[in-house]
């Protein structure tokens, strides 16, 4: 009997305590940063020994608190290192500090013995579409695989890092205030160069695109996390977050209106419709959605130039030769997809597959078209399996959004329901934004997906 108790006890200490006990550790990491950059000194330029230092100080701290390395991740991905700094691009920072939270993460689940995944349907569906991607580029390899590894390795990475490292209530709280603040410094940027005359000139307009390399994109960007905001601002009772979160919400609207995308005014209506529409009838919230809405329309009003307007107008206008394109484009991404149903034309390959067929048929397009529609994209590019696999992906985390919120009420915890609400709409608006924009390439799409999931694993546990 002593020795069976014995034997559990020491098979519990196997499976609980990492493979080298954290002094030791620290020891060996210790050692071998004052090696390493005793020896850089040596043969590099002092900027280059410090930047070691620090590069290896932050893979230290990640490796103890992988959340921090999530963190960093969202910021070199979201603010384009390579847009500072375009001695940069050779190293694609993006993509180095995705493999680099990888690898410590791998590191730590060896040392910890940590392989547990959460599990859920999205995995399948996140690998297998971009299977499916991988497969539809080698019709012609040089020109898709760039295409393909610039996105795919950030946003797989991407996913399964926010579903397996966020653990807890306060990590969530904190990854929700920390893409708020993200998208307001982005559109203060953007912001920026609208008075300093740097963007877009069309016409009479500047349309500012932030540090994105066009307006709808910049726009969309912004308008994905901002159900979440405005969900945020509902929620709080403290005068002093209620004004924070205006000042936020106004900021990011401003930089939408500011990019003069008039898919970026449809989908903000509907971001309106689902967040403050959604909660005016309600008792608590009815005379905050008043004076929510009634501030907003006055200072937009005031703020956003009178040709925005006038652009807007134009949305149902067939004659206008931006719509007029965009249809064309979208007829030419339905017969791509009708003639390759199965593999595509190829990622990356719809805009010029369609400036070969045009030439063919004796026609001279001035400009590649895109035809600003997700679905009729990848319907073209990856055949009817990729955008099988995308709207179950949608289902699925809809789902799941869904089941959460339930969970959040039921435990009493608003503002985690809130915050799943948030997300929940910003899904919806990327189903919506999908008529109007391709956003495969937009990682803010592919941080709603794996909310989904943690949130929803998150709910089922007990409260923390």
């Amino acid at each position: 009997m002593k020795k069976n108790i014995l034997e559990v006890e020491e098979n519990n200490f196997l499976e609980e305590s990492p493979i080298i006990e954290l002094p030791a550790l620290v020891i060996i990491l210790i050692s071998c940063i004052s090696f390493l950059i005793g020896l850089s000194i040596l043969y590099f330029p002092l900027y280059i020994s410090v930047g070691i230092f620090f590069g290896i100080a932050l893979s230290v701290i990640i490796f103890f608190k992988l959340y921090v390395g999530l963190l960093v991740f969202l910021i070199g991905i979201f603010f384009h290192p390579t847009f500072w700094f375009r001695e940069l691009a050779v190293i694609s920072p993006a993509k180095s500090l995705a493999f680099l939270v990888l690898l410590i993460w791998l590191f730590h689940a060896i040392i910890y013995r940590d392989f547990k995944l959460v599990k859920a349907p999205q995995n399948l569906l996140v690998l297998s579409f971009f299977s499916i991607a991988l497969l539809s580029c080698f019709k012609w390899p040089d020109f898709s695989l760039p295409y393909f590894f610039e996105l795919a390795p950030k946003a797989i990475i991407l996913y399964f890092a926010i579903v397996n490292i966020i653990k807890t209530r306060k990590e969530v709280i904190f990854l929700t205030w920390f893409l708020c603040f993200i998208t307001v410094t982005l559109s203060l940027i953007g912001i920026y160069q609208y008075f300093h005359g740097i963007g877009y000139q069309q016409d009479m307009m500047l349309r500012i695109k932030g540090l994105s390399h066009d307006p709808n994109y910049f726009a969309f960007e912004s308008i994905i996390p901002l159900p979440v905001v405005i969900s945020l601002l509902l929620h709080y009772r403290k005068l002093n977050l209620r004004i924070l979160f205006f000042i936020m919400t106004l900021f990011i609207i401003t930089g939408i209106a500011l990019t003069y995308s008039r898919g970026g005014f449809v989908m903000l209506l509907f971001v309106l419709l689902f967040t403050v529409g959604g909660r005016f009838w309600k008792k608590s919230n009815f005379i905050a959605s008043i004076i929510f809405i009634v501030l907003l329309l006055i200072i937009v009003g005031l703020i956003i130039p009178s040709i925005y307007w006038e652009r807007v107008g134009s949305i149902l206008n067939l004659s206008d030769p931006a719509i007029n394109e965009r249809v064309i484009a979208a007829k030419a991404g339905i017969e791509m997809a009708l003639k390759n149903p199965f593999r595509g034309v190829g990622w990356g390959i719809s805009q010029w597959e369609f400036l070969k067929e045009s030439f063919g048929a004796g026609n001279r397009p001035h400009k590649l078209l895109d035809a600003h529609n997700t679905f009729i994209l990848i319907a073209a590019e990856m055949g009817i399996g990729g955008l099988i696999f995308m709207l179950f992906l949608f289902i699925w985390s809809f789902k799941y959004f869904r089941q959460a919120k339930k969970k959040f009420l039921e435990k009493k915890d608003f503002l985690l329901a809130d915050i799943t609400s948030g997300f929940q709409v910003s899904l919806i608006i990327c189903l919506v934004g999908g008529m109007f924009i391709t956003y495969l390439r937009i990682l803010q799409f592919w941080v709603i997906v794996p909310m989904a999931v943690m949130l929803r694993h998150l709910s089922k546990k007990e409260n923390r």
